[in-house]
């Protein structure tokens, strides 16, 4: 059986992250994930995003302001993702150093919830996309 989680970002694009891999000729492990947009037309190949996905895994996906999104597995911070573009980067500093912390973008995308910890510094980079 497979399994996906979904988020759009504010250009009107979804990020899924699908799994087992299996499906698209990847492991039984992998996370795989694709772009689509508005339409639910695929605008991007997919790609692997971790190994270790599985229907006891905790994943949490969550939009950034700016667009792209973010990704947790078993409470560690572990992607992030540009707007449509495949690839994986690393997660914004201040979430990958607070584990098992979860956020939500408020005031209509001009604002989020931090993480205790962050400081207003990091906080307003990725309030202005950086």
């Amino acid at each position: 059986m497979s399994s996906a989680i979904a988020v759009g970002d504010e250009f009107d694009m979804n990020l899924v992250l699908y799994w087992p891999g299996t499906q698209f000729g990847f492991g039984d492990t992998d996370v795989v994930a694709r772009w689509y947009d508005a339409t639910s037309s695929p605008v991007s190949d997919v790609f692997v995003v971790a190994s270790g996905g599985s229907d006891g895994a905790r994943m949490l996906l969550r939009s950034l302001i700016g667009g792209g999104a973010t990704f947790q597995l078993d409470g560690n911070w572990i992607a992030s993702f540009d707007s449509g573009i495949v690839g994986v980067q690393p997660p914004p500093q201040c979430l990958a150093d607070h584990p098992g912390w979860d956020f939500e973008i408020v005031r209509s995308r001009r604002a989020s919830s931090a993480p205790l910890g962050c400081t207003k510094t990091w906080w307003s980079g990725l309030l202005a996309g950086q």
